[in-house]
């Protein structure tokens, strides 16, 4: 799945021009090249993208594992978009976490999990 973030500005700050800078410093070119230099995090640029790969490199890392399916036909997709989600998402993560955890199993938590998502929806 595609994980990317969204740059915002808080309506209630106090610095609003301020932070109108910084957001469009964030999206800028400018620092995407300078995020891919530190080679922590795949920019949506593909110049920074180059530049986070020589980071990775240089580090004595293979990233290949995640840039090879980016890069396949539909390697990645968007999250889902669903209504409901904040609700889901606190229902499922906790259970996900306790059967990744070795605390649970999932035949015996997934069934009731699923039942509270669908109550959401009711």
């Amino acid at each position: 799945m595609f994980n990317g973030l969204a740059d915002s500005i808080w309506v209630g700050t106090k610095h609003p021009a301020e932070a109108w800078q910084w957001v469009k410093y964030a999206a800028s070119q400018e620092c995407a090249d300078k995020v891919g230099e530190f080679g922590v995090v795949f920019p949506a640029q593909q110049s920074a993208v180059d530049k986070a790969l020589a980071a990775y490199e240089g580090k004595g890392l293979d990233v290949s594992a995640f840039t090879l399916q980016a890069t396949e036909p539909d390697g990645t997709f968007l999250f889902p978009v669903t209504d409901n989600a904040s609700q889901i998402t606190a229902i499922i993560d906790p259970v996900m976490e306790s059967i990744m955890l070795g605390q649970a199993q999932a035949a015996d938590v997934l069934p009731a999990a699923n039942e509270e998502v669908n109550a959401v929806f009711q």
